[in-house]
């Protein structure tokens, strides 16, 4: 499952969880040969996130933890990610870049441009975000934000999702300090994002919610087995490899 472009784009984040109604939203991720397209479930709390055509599997958040939910061979596991941030933690710290959110290492500023733009059927207005990346640059990119609460929900939505991953592979406070400004701007201001740059674009949006079913977890959580043992070849039986499990 490809799901970097979406929390790359919206980005880690610390802030206190609040209340919001459910919704199911289309999205487009990425661009060019790497152009993805999910679908994100939301009511209260739950939220499930699933790429369209990765039947196998999809993400979930549950009582606020973090789930990876895979289907072989007529066998569904649920995989606790905590298991494996303590398994790969000191390796997303080097990551850099590739961590969900690095991008945005320093928030600068969010400018209104005057110019309008509609996306998924909703009038937005176009905003030019300044920020300091993870390489030292200075960067703007576009921004389409809308007042409209089923973009303000989705957005909380996409935040959660984020800060369960977050909280799942210990990423520290300090390496989200530009995107958790960055939400606390968009929040605060009651905007949802419609687009943004070429990498994430809402395609349509459903404001019912979801059945309570597609919220709750098929099978008992099982841990990550051992590093060495995955290295060594060493999988439970019916366990999937890290690559399956990622959809690789």
């Amino acid at each position: 499952m490809k799901f970097k472009p979406l929390l790359t784009t919206l980005a880690l984040s610390a802030l206190p969880l609040i209340a919001f109604a459910g919704g199911t939203v289309t999205l487009e991720m990425g661009s060019g040969a790497d152009k993805t397209r999910g679908q994100l479930e939301f009511d209260g709390s739950k939220i499930r996130m699933d790429a369209a055509g990765a039947d196998e599997g999809y993400l979930l958040v549950h009582d606020q933890s973090a789930y990876a939910v895979t289907r072989q061979d007529g066998q569904t596991m649920v995989i606790d990610l905590a298991s494996m941030g303590k398994m790969f933690g000191g390796l997303v710290e080097q990551m850099g870049s590739e961590l969900p959110g690095q991008d945005v290492s320093k928030f600068i500023g969010l400018k209104k441009t005057g110019r309008a733009e509609t996306v998924a059927g909703i009038k937005g207005e176009v905003h030019l975000l300044t920020y300091v990346d993870d390489d030292g640059q200075q960067k703007t990119d576009e921004l389409v934000l809308s007042s409209d609460p089923r973009l303000r929900e989705m957005t909380q939505a996409l935040f959660t999702l984020s800060h369960a991953m977050a909280r799942a592979f210990g990423v520290k406070a300090d390496q989200i300090n530009g995107t958790d400004k960055l939400a606390k701007e968009l929040l605060g201001s009651n905007s949802g994002i419609l687009r943004m740059g070429s990498d994430f674009r809402v395609s349509s949006i459903n404001a019912a919610s979801p059945a309570a079913a597609r919220f709750a977890l098929p099978a008992a959580p099982q841990q990550m087995p051992d590093l060495g043992k995955i290295l060594q070849g060493q999988m439970p039986e019916g366990m999937p490899s890290l690559g399956d499990l990622m959809g690789r």
